[in-house]
């Protein structure tokens, strides 16, 4: 009886154990919001896992808050997280901007050429991950090189090319089009015709104050923001730096695809001391 006694409280106490446990399903990415694989996850309790080809990892912890420590072997980066208490964490491995299971396509765009007194912004954007950088064209341009990223998780990436002109007052034609990336084709190209750009995005503005504090620099950056599509879709409408205390910035009224603006304003003394701030708000605020 007494052997019986002990066996049964030994599988009580492991029961106790397991049940306290939590299982962490997550994904690791770098600062573009790539998935990286290959990073191996450490948790406070013991627990070990290595991300898959898509950044996902499951690992156990026996409580929470909980500690995760990364690291990348092949850019010898680590980051530690702590007191984490989700169950589903996104860590990134700052740091890492860039990762080598990607695809990188040049697209061509051509376009009627500027007129005189404006400049045009040309973006990719998608719905899915990607990383592309805005180009500004100037009077008289007609062509523009971009280069879209994605990841070689998929050989495709379907996405919208957006089309932005303003002068000094206002922001005066919209045009976007559609089209899909493909990894096998190096040779692909959007072209823009008159009939195309024959939205109005209307014009409005933002107002941007700063703390009246002595800084060395003060800056911003305002956004054009989409709520629906991936974080990389966003692109700069207007930035500056110097001893502002407020201004007023020129921004589109109205943009397709649930639109915002993001701001982020700083100021930093010689000594690095300093704040940054990012807001989101809408045209006219």
């Amino acid at each position: 009886m007494k052997n019986f006694i002990l066996i049964l409280s030994i599988i009580l106490f492991s029961a106790s154990v397991s049940f306290s446990q939590f299982n962490i399903t997550g994904k690791v990415i770098n600062e573009r919001y790539f998935p990286m694989s290959g990073v191996k996850i450490s948790a406070s309790g013991g627990g070990q896992a290595v991300s898959g080809k898509s950044g996902d990892f499951s690992i156990t912890v026996p409580s929470k808050p909980y500690n995760i420590f990364l690291l990348d072997q092949s850019t010898q980066t680590s980051v530690l997280y702590e007191n984490l208490t989700t169950e589903n964490p996104e860590l990134t491995v700052f740091g890492v901007v860039s990762s080598p299971n990607t695809f990188v396509e040049p697209l061509k765009i051509t376009f009627p050429a500027v007129p005189s007194g404006r400049s045009v912004i040309i973006k990719f954007i998608s719905e899915d991950t990607f990383y592309s950088r805005e180009v500004n064209a100037v009077a008289g341009e007609t062509i523009k090189l971009i280069t879209v990223e994605w990841p070689n998780t998929t050989s495709n990436l379907n996405g919208k090319v957006i089309y932005l002109e303003k002068d000094a007052r206002n922001f005066t034609r919209f045009g976007d089009k559609t089209l899909t990336m493909q990894s096998k084709n190096a040779n692909q190209n959007i072209n823009f015709s008159e009939e195309d750009l024959n939205r109005s995005p209307g014009s409005s503005t933002v107002n941007i104050s700063f703390p009246i504090l002595k800084y060395d620099i003060k800056g911003y950056e305002v956004y054009a923001d989409f709520l629906a599509f991936n974080r990389n879709s966003e692109f700069v409408l207007s930035k500056n730096d110097g001893n502002i205390i407020s201004t007023r910035v020129l921004v589109p009224q109205s943009l397709p695809f649930s639109y915002r603006l993001k701001i982020r304003g700083f100021g930093y003394s010689g000594n690095g001391e300093g704040f940054e701030n990012i807001v989101y708000a809408y045209p006219g605020t």
